[in-house]
């Protein structure tokens, strides 16, 4: 496919995160960056840098597409990518959870400090976040 063809019709926000749904399975209601199209890429100084045909990005993942000839070339360049984009969105889902598991953490330690000083459960759910349910287990 042209390079100018591939890039005009994929810098369609639209059509570009449909291609992203089809080979990266990423979810329908996925916002991603307005495309650019042949975008430098440099890996690092120094390095001679690389022209990609689009580049956008989720909240989750960044996302560089080609347009190649060489179908075994574009195959495990294709397989790459989507190991190095399900890797990325990997890290990112394990970063959150453990943020998320962090935050809860504290809110439980702080409930046990605020119920050992004397405050109701109501109060302690009202300021940690935390489910009167879960602050009726720590007593």
């Amino acid at each position: 496919m042209d390079d100018f063809l591939f890039g005009k019709i994929m810098s369609d926000k639209k059509t570009c995160r449909g291609l992203l749904e089809i080979i990266l399975h990423i979810d329908p209601d996925t916002e991603i960056a307005d495309p650019v199209s042949q975008n430098s890429l440099r890996v690092s100084p120094g390095a001679k840098s690389v022209i990609v045909d689009i580049r956008t990005h989720d909240a989750l993942s960044d996302y560089d597409i080609e347009a190649q000839e060489n179908p075994y070339w574009k195959r495990e360049y294709m397989d790459a990518m989507m190991a190095a984009v399900r890797q990325q969105r990997e890290m990112r889902e394990a970063e959150e959870k453990g943020v998320q598991e962090g935050e809860h953490k504290r809110a439980l330690e702080a409930a046990k400090r605020m119920l050992g000083d004397g405050l109701t459960t109501e109060l302690t759910a009202k300021y940690t976040g935390l489910s009167i349910t879960e602050i009726q287990q720590l007593q």
